[in-house]
């Protein structure tokens, strides 16, 4: 299955179209808004094959990368690396999300690597809202496999690929 993650700040309009589109595209399970829940996203990526988030990334030096979800809570490192079982591919567009700063030598698409996944796409850096669309357009138009994901990450360049 595929979990498609978006906009759970309620702050990105760009974001929510993206992955509505996406969702609708992939057959996925769409989590928006107020119902991304960390309960919820926990609870779902365990099951996925695909994971889709578009939202805001949160860089820090004392406890590293995280993901933010509805309500000021945030998908962090450590949850992530404490899944019982990673999605095989996932795309976390927005700022920092790959970003390795401070005391801790990896970002959240790293972890993910780490956990199991078997590539993660992130960001080095702050993303503009409509760079951030044109990636979630261009990835959602080629077949979810390394090389295919590898060719539209050359083209954005904040964006990486890590791979096991």
């Amino acid at each position: 299955g595929r979990l498609v993650l978006v906009d759970p700040t309620g702050t990105l309009d760009g974001a929510l179209r993206e992955g509505r589109a996406l969702a609708a595209r992939q057959d996925a399970t769409l989590l928006e808004g107020a119902a991304a829940t960390r309960d919820r996203v926990l609870g779902a990526l365990g099951g996925v094959r695909q994971f889709h988030y578009a939202g805001h990334g949160i860089a820090s030096e004392v406890h590293g990368g995280a993901l933010e979800l509805a309500d000021g809570v945030r998908l962090t490192l450590v949850d992530v690396l404490a899944l019982p079982r990673a999605p095989a591919r996932v795309a976390l567009n927005g700022c920092d999300t790959a970003s390795a700063q401070g005391l801790v030598p990896v970002g959240v698409a790293q972890a993910f690597v780490l956990a199991g996944a078997e590539l993660a796409v992130g960001t080095i850096a702050p993303v503009e809202d409509d760079e951030a669309r044109r990636f979630g357009r261009a990835l959602a138009e080629v077949s979810p496999d390394a090389e295919a994901w590898a060719r539209v990450v050359r083209t954005f360049p904040d964006y990486r690929v890590f791979t096991r």
